[in-house]
């Protein structure tokens, strides 16, 4: 009797308390990285697919995305015919082959881009139209060839305003992909860039929406004045093609369930509510173009000679709408295509690429595909086949040695942003009408233009809100309909929020107001910054208007300091400008962190949750952070070397505090428990010593281990430099790894850890202490920790740094060796230019130090009450 109750004592005491244990979510395939993995005159072959693959494998990478593009010149007798018999036996064969390699394969269904290809009937290919009262309606098919089209893929570009197109193109793909043992896990669907404004099935499509005919209105459509009754035709008509495009990717989506497939989908770029189509795919997905300007981190060279001249665009607002998507409607994934023309090629770093997916994880990406990686066959000369955009993501290209670092790294972080459910602030409303009502017939939200999001009060509210540390997800008309409310917060599908907020708005539909004011009526509050001015489009507008001034009407608003407040029903309506002092006045706690530079995004679920944080600015973070949420212990989880340990937190009037440290470039996850403590290690916080940096002087044997097109012979350095600075003319061109060997002793200061600071590395290195491996270090800051690996007197020390390929790239077009080998566009440059290597200065290369030399640096252990 006394041993039960001993043990019903200690199983109520373990009760309180949360086993760290190995606290990573399960990593499956889906939580490491993916690719594009163009097919080049899709001239693949099983021997060469499974190569691939086991390199693919290898890197830690979970699956690609295969699409059918262009041919080298030199395999012309190769290529296979898209959508051929055989065409459908590689994909299997690829689909397959992964699959055992626990890898997940998508397919692009067509080749190049937009869909599209022979044969097409012109009725299903786009089309535009031109009008004018002397000669009527004329409508011109065939506006736009597939581009980049593969080898039985040239031809016209679907008709993306006409539903039935969708189902006539797919019917190509129909039995080779029905009969395939294991299909893809996905059919890919790329960013909007289909031409054309017209499809016949646009006037009934346009009766049905909007309740008149389009053929008697079609002077007021083409015409360039501004008047009211204009502007609200123009609006009719870009709802429509809205509708009929979001019924085109419905197809899709319907198609490839019924096959047991899903869909990935990029909806930017289109004309219609993004946030609609994003959502109606299984996998919505955003896309990074240019280098990041937005990234401050000191060292994180811009590089104007070698960043596109798109380098501000996108802005992360924009990666949001694929995010909030999802969340809202309950996707679990969401999508990136990552890193396209982040830098020239051959100039990508794996430390240019770490803050742009961390962005996109702050963003609410869960799942990144890098764009991208060509099959190439083994025998093919180096650099062996490519595609004309960088980053070139494939195992020619140096970084590939240290790849798998990062790949583990985005891994750790994407296992646990695929876990539990989002956790947001806010809802902010997309007014799109008022986009419509702008007087463009097709307007287009696109990922290389900002002002259609930033510059509104849409997108003004979300600055003022982001930067002051909340969480917010956009929605949609559509979307709004599928609220309810419940214990004064509202939910979605996916997600619960504690409001909506409402931006200044001229154009309204009735049952997006009504739905808002029920929300309210049902015990919600919500928060207009300005009550909605018109009604949109031209059928019945009098009437209608009427009834939404009603509906204003029925808020009686008392006046208080800064905002007005009306009961309705069992909730508030807030009119306020000032959405930060409106959130206090709902309960809500900002993430003060923001404040010091650093970025955030949460996930939730039944005991707690998990934050994510991301510096990529100029601030060093170390200090107690007032947190947003409540909870009663913490987890710190390093996701670049995958440490944890137990955090530090405090309560302070009525705040939960953390302890936290972030350098520019770190990122954090941090684990919390609402319930319960974690048990096991303290997380290890440290101060560096200023005094106690020391310089490592020692000479250093450089020998050239692995690489092209020519060994180096071997150097010795006092002075640590670039290696292409050396007299040895092979050195200058070669893309590879060195290791750097030297004996050091140990310091004779005391120190509870040592971090080893290599200053500049070019471009990443493996370190080995004593014969022991430390690590890679592939992201700024280029330092790594060794104090457990120290012994005393003599300490052995091994660095291995690969550099970029850039300079062996120069050396080709120098020697005029003919590399650029591919059909259509061939190669091109960041700037879509002429793309020539042979004047580009030699990149630096090699461990550089600071001032030649790398330093120890002592640290000390923070000791808390």
């Amino acid at each position: 009797m006394r041993k039960k109750v001993y043990m019903l004592l200690l199983t109520i005491f373990l009760a309180g308390f949360s086993l760290a244990g190995d606290p990573w979510p399960e990593a499956d395939r889906y939580a490491r990285p993916g690719c594009i993995w163009w097919w080049l005159g899709s001239a693949v072959d099983a021997e060469n697919l499974r190569w691939n693959l086991d390199l693919m494998h290898q890197a830690g990478m979970g699956g690609g995305t295969i699409v059918a593009i262009y041919g080298a010149k030199d395999a012309k007798d190769r290529y296979i015919p898209l959508a051929s018999d055989q065409w459908f036996e590689m994909v299997s064969t690829a689909v397959q082959e992964a699959n055992k390699r626990d890898m997940y394969m998508d397919l692009t269904p067509g080749s190049g881009w937009p869909f599209g290809g022979p044969d097409l009937p012109e009725k299903y290919q786009a089309q535009d139209f031109k009008y004018s009262k002397d000669n009527g309606l004329s409508v011109r098919s065939g506006v736009m060839g597939v581009k980049r089209a593969a080898p039985g893929g040239k031809g016209k570009v679907l008709n993306p305003f006409y539903p039935d197109a969708m189902d006539y193109y797919l019917s190509r793909f129909d039995k080779g992909l029905s009969d395939m043992p294991v299909k893809p896990r996905a059919l890919y669907h790329d960013s909007f860039e289909y031409r054309g404004n017209f499809s016949e099935a646009v006037f009934q499509a346009f009766h049905d929406l909007c309740g008149y005919d389009l053929k008697e209105k079609m002077d007021r459509l083409v015409s360039k004045d501004k008047d009211a009754e204009i502007l609200r035709v123009k609006a009719d008509y870009s709802r429509t093609i809205s509708r009929l495009h979001n019924d085109y990717i419905d197809r899709l989506v319907n198609w490839a369930h019924a096959r047991d497939m899903e869909v990935r989908n990029q909806a930017h770029g289109g004309p219609c509510n993004i946030l609609d189509t994003y959502a109606a795919a299984d996998i919505p997905e955003t896309e990074t173009f240019g280098a990041a300007s937005y990234i401050t981190m000191p060292d994180y060279l811009f590089e104007p000679e070698h960043s596109s001249s798109k380098s501000s665009y996108p802005m992360p607002m924009l990666f949001r709408f694929a995010s909030s998507a999802a969340h809202v409607a309950g996707k679990q994934n969401v999508g990136a295509e990552s890193c396209t023309w982040l830098r020239n090629h051959f100039h990508t770093a794996l430390w240019h690429i770490k803050p742009v997916i961390d962005t996109l994880f702050i963003t609410g990406t869960n799942q990144v595909y890098f764009h991208g990686m060509a099959y190439s066959p083994k025998d093919d000369a180096w650099p062996g086949w490519l595609f004309y955009a960088s980053i070139e993501y494939n195992p020619r290209n140096a970084f590939w040695r240290d790849v798998r670092a990062m790949n583990d790294y985005i891994t750790r972080c994407q296992s646990v942003l695929q876990s539990g459910r989002p956790d947001s602030d806010f809802l902010l409303y997309w007014p799109i009408e008022d986009e419509w009502h702008r007087g463009i017939i097709k307007p287009s939200f696109s990922a290389h233009h900002r002002e259609w999001y930033e510059n509104r009060s849409f997108g003004k509210i979300f600055k003022m809100l982001n930067d002051s540390g909340y969480a917010l997800d956009f929605i949609s008309d559509k979307q709004v309909q599928k609220l309810t409310e419940s214990r004064g917060r509202i939910k979605s599908p996916g997600a619960e929020y504690r409001t909506i907020i409402i931006p200044a708005t001229q154009y309204m539909p009735i049952a997006t107001m009504r739905k808002v004011l029920e929300l309210a009526a049902e015990g919600a509050d919500v928060l207009f910054e300005a009550l909605p001015q018109d009604v949109p489009g031209l059928k019945d507008f009098e009437n209608r208007r009427l009834t939404l001034q009603k509906l204003n009407d029925s808020l009686q608003f008392k006046s208080y300091a800064d905002y007005l407040k009306a009961a309705h029903g069992k909730g508030h309506v807030y009119l306020t400008t000032d959405m930060n002092k409106a959130a206090g006045l709902l309960g809500l706690k900002p993430e003060t962190i923001v404040e010091r530079g650093v970025s955030f995004i949460r996930r939730k679920d039944d005991r707690g949750g998990y934050y994510f944080f991301s510096n990529v600015h100029d601030k060093t973070v170390d200090g107690w952070i007032q947190m947003g949420r409540d909870f009663k212990s913490a987890l710190i989880m390093d996701p670049l070397t995958a440490e944890t340990g137990v955090a530090r937190i405090k309560r302070q009037g009525g705040n939960t505090l953390l302890y936290l440290q972030l350098a520019p470039g770190e990122s954090l996850i941090v684990k919390t428990d609402t319930r319960r403590n974690f048990r096991g290690a303290k997380w290890q916080y440290i101060t560096l010593q200023p005094d106690q940096r020391i310089a490592i002087d020692a000479k250093w044997d450089v020998e050239f281990i692995q690489g092209g097109p020519i060994l180096p012979a071997p150097m010795k350095m006092e002075l640590l430099k670039s290696w292409t600075t050396h007299t040895d003319e092979n050195a200058q061109s070669f893309a590879g790894t060195a290791k750097y060997s030297t004996t050091f002793e140990m310091p004779s200061e005391k120190a509870d850890d040592w971090i080893l600071d290599l200053g500049l590395i070019r471009d990443s290195a493996r370190v080995t202490v004593n014969g022991k491996p430390v690590g890679t270090v592939w992201s700024l800051p280029f330092q790594i920790r060794i104090g457990q690996y120290l012994r005393p007197g003599e300490n052995t020390l091994e660095i291995e740094v690969t550099n970029l390929s850039a300079n062996r790239i120069r050396d080709l077009d120098k020697r005029k060796v003919n590399w650029k080998k591919f059909r259509e566009i061939n190669f091109v440059n960041h700037n879509y230019k002429k793309y020539d290597a042979s004047n580009w200065p030699l990149r630096e290369s090699g461990l550089l130090g600071t001032d030649g030399k790398i330093h120890l640096i002592g640290c000390k252990a923070i000791k808390f009450d």
